[in-house]
């Protein structure tokens, strides 16, 4: 094994070539390194070669005959004369674990992948545009998306920087079946041109799934279910356990269009195994699907979602809810089923109610004077000054002044005893001279250095 991740090295000798038995070669992240020897094509018995995120020219030509690669990352497409062209892989019959960079200057990439029978792992990268592609660009890679079709075998994917204007038809409706059923997880991020998303509901195996940085897309709809009109017993993202849509700056609408086909048709099933969803960074979504509370939820995050005013009617399995820097945050209600609420940096929110499971409940505000009312109303209303719950945990981080006044001889110190657990930090807990509360019911516990 030769094993160089991040190091400073500028240069290979040609007699690497001697190292006949060499089956773990390992120099992905060398950024002062940009090209390979040719000799590195004899070592015959290789089996992992990583490159990825070193900024190689080229990768000498005859990678094919390194048949016994199993795991090669930081494959870079070139057109010049002496690099390994994108039909060479067709002879890596063992490869389980591909990536593939600067995708956009291959030629053709036709049975490339398709008679990879091994692969189950595929990452296919597209350079970064310093300008904007034109339309003959975008169709360039639409065609040559479509030629790169994988096998069978295909468990993971992850496409990044592909800038046309569709996804390629071996991810239509029609194809899931024929191309990638085995499909487990799947990442789709800076598609920055497309505006309809593929029907991944159908995927039958699909368990993780991430869209990131779709910058054009504004409505995500009923398209991205693929719910067939043909189907006996009709479920969209049958065996889905998390999914994350991170950086939309232009969605605007999220709905899953199934409300009438569920109230006409019981054996539509939506999302029956979600555990977890997180959304960050979509400024202008206004709300939730309201078609997600027929799904299996346990936990939802959402941060800087900007555009949205209220957090209601999730589905019954929720238990874990996080809410981040949603400035126009305004109501969190109707959770009955919620036992762990944190909230951080949600100035405008005043009204949190109805959450009768609830267990923890965790506040990071550093710019009030005071706790939030609707904070000390939802104590009283959840009963906490006889609660029978005597796990429950408050924890807040907050002001000085805040602090203070749940402090005992304070304004809040009539609420605050009655709660089973109490930790609270004056800003960040592992500052020095932080201020501090440790409060407990019983046993009988109160320690504060105000």
């Amino acid at each position: 094994m030769v094993q160089m991740d991040g190091t400073d090295i500028r240069s290979i000798p040609e007699s690497i070539k001697h190292l006949v038995n060499l089956q773990f070669f390992n120099i992905r992240a060398c950024k002062y390194l940009t090209q390979l020897p040719s000799g590195i094509t004899q070592l015959h018995n290789l089996r992992r070669l990583g490159l990825f995120k070193t900024p190689l020219s080229f990768i000498p030509k005859g990678i094919g005959i390194l048949q016994n690669v199993n795991d090669l990352s930081g494959f870079v497409v070139a057109n010049n004369e002496s690099s390994s062209k994108l039909e060479e892989l067709n002879s890596l019959k063992q490869i389980k674990m591909l990536s593939i960079c600067n995708l956009e200057r291959a030629q053709s990439g036709a049975i490339v992948l398709r008679n990879l029978h091994c692969l189950s792992d595929l990452k296919l990268y597209f350079s970064e545009n310093s300008s904007e592609p034109n339309e003959e660009e975008k169709l360039a890679v639409e065609q040559l998306f479509d030629e790169l079709v994988p096998p069978r075998s295909l468990e993971e994917l992850k496409i990044i920087g592909f800038y046309g204007s569709r996804f390629p038809n071996w991810m239509s409706f029609s194809s899931f079946e024929k191309y990638v059923t085995f499909l487990t997880r799947l990442e789709l991020a800076d598609v920055t041109s497309i505006t309809v998303l593929p029907p991944l509901g159908q995927l039958p195996e699909l368990k993780l799934l991430t869209i990131r940085n779709a910058s054009e897309l504004k409505k995500i709809g009923p398209e991205f279910l693929g719910v067939g009109v043909n189907s006996s017993t009709k479920i969209a993202f049958p065996k889905l356990e998390l999914l994350n849509i991170h950086d939309m700056p232009v969605l605007e609408e999220w709905s899953f269009g199934a409300q009438v086909e569920l109230n006409a048709s019981p054996m539509l099933k939506l999302l029956p195994c979600l555990r977890e969803l997180n959304i960050s960074d979509c400024p202008l979504l206004q709300q939730l699907p309201k078609d997600l509370n027929h799904s299996a939820m346990k936990s939802l995050c959402i941060e800087k979602a900007n555009s949205l005013k209220s957090v209601d009617d999730l589905p019954t399995k929720t238990e874990v809810l996080q809410l981040v820097d949603n400035q126009n945050l305004e109501k969190i209600y109707c959770l009955p089923a919620l036992k762990r609420l944190l909230v951080i940096n949600c100035e405008a929110l005043f009204c949190v109610e109805n959450l009768d499971s609830l267990q923890e409940l965790i506040l990071f505000d550093y710019n009030k004077e005071s706790l939030p009312q609707w904070l000390l109303i939802l104590l009283q209303q959840c009963g906490l000054q006889n609660h029978s719950n005597e796990d429950f945990l408050l924890h807040l981080q907050c002001s000085e002044k805040a602090l203070r006044q749940c402090v005992e001889g304070g304004s809040h110190w009539e609420l605050i005893r009655h709660i089973p657990r109490v930790i609270a930090y004056e800003d960040d807990p592992f500052g020095a001279g932080t201020g501090y509360l440790r409060y407990s019911k019983q046993p009988y516990v109160y320690d504060t250095n105000l």
